[in-house]
C-alpha cells in the first residue's frame, strides 16, 4: 500500500493491490475522527469530459444494473475542466442513454463520484452519504 499526497490541501490518495472496497472498509472503521470525506475510486483516467464519460460508463457496466436510481457528483481541484455541472451532466445522460441506470438526483440508490484532481479524472460508484466515514460523530459549533 502507498499513501501520496495530491497536492492539494487536505487530500490523501491511498494506492494498493487490495481491493478498494477493503480498504474504504478498513479507513471507515478506524481513528481518525477528523477525516470529513472518504471517497473509494474504482478507475481513474484523464481529466477530460469524454474520457470521463468513457470511464464511468465501462465502471457503471461492472457496478451497475438496470434497477439502480444515480446521482452524480464532482469534486474539482485545479483541473481544466472549467465546470462540474458539465461532468455531472454528460455522465448522468451517458448512463442513462447506455441503459445501466436512470438518473436521479433526488432518490439515488448509487452515487457516482468523480474527483478531478489536476489532469486525472478518479471516478467511484458508492451509496448515498457512503462517503462520511463516521455517521455517528456529529459535528458541534460553540
Amino acid at each position: 500500500m502507498r499513501v501520496a499526497q495530491a497536492g492539494y490541501r487536505d487530500v490523501l490518495l491511498v494506492f494498493s493491490s487490495l481491493d478498494s472496497s477493503r480498504i474504504f472498509e478498513e479507513v471507515r472503521r478506524r481513528p481518525p475522527y477528523s477525516i470529513e470525506r472518504v471517497v473509494r475510486i474504482d478507475r481513474c483516467c484523464r481529466a477530460d469530459i469524454g474520457e470521463i464519460v468513457r470511464t464511468a460508463i465501462d465502471l457503471g457496466r461492472a457496478v451497475l444494473s438496470r434497477g439502480d436510481r444515480v446521482r452524480v457528483e464532482c469534486a474539482k481541484r485545479g483541473s481544466a475542466i472549467e465546470s462540474c455541472r458539465s461532468v455531472e451532466i454528460a455522465v448522468g445522460m451517458s448512463i442513462e442513454k447506455a441503459g445501466l441506470a436512470t438518473a436521479d438526483p433526488r432518490n439515488p440508490s448509487k452515487v457516482i463520484k468523480v474527483e478531478l484532481l489536476g489532469e486525472m479524472a478518479c471516478i467511484g460508484i458508492i451509496r448515498p452519504g457512503g462517503d462520511r466515514p463516521h455517521r455517528s460523530w456529529a459535528r458541534f459549533e460553540m
